[in-house]
């Protein structure tokens, strides 16, 4: 569901659809199935209106699609915590020392 917005002199309308995906992982794949606009009811509209005009559009999508999309993550080597070295150098405090 999209709400509806007022975007300037256009007024675009609630639009709603359903969509459907299952994902599986395996390792450092990821495998996805979707499903956009399943019951192919997605529409909009939109009106622009004035004191002398008014527009409006109805969309209506009557198509539905499907996909498969395949991603992977590469992993580098793992970070490892190190301690660091503190700097002692006399030169930082020279103006103390006068």
């Amino acid at each position: 569901l999209d709400p509806a917005f007022h975007d300037g002199l256009i007024q675009h309308f609630a639009s709603q659809k359903l969509d459907v995906s299952i994902s599986k992982k395996m390792n450092d794949f990821n495998l996805i199935f979707l499903i956009k606009d399943v019951f192919k009811t997605s529409y909009s509209s939109d009106e622009i209106s004035t004191s002398d005009f008014l527009y409006r559009s109805n969309y209506y999508s009557d198509v539905h699609s499907v996909g498969i999309t395949l991603r992977w993550s590469i992993k580098g080597k793992a970070y490892e915590s190190v301690d660091l070295e503190t700097l002692e150098d006399a030169a930082i405090n020279r103006l103390e020392n006068r």
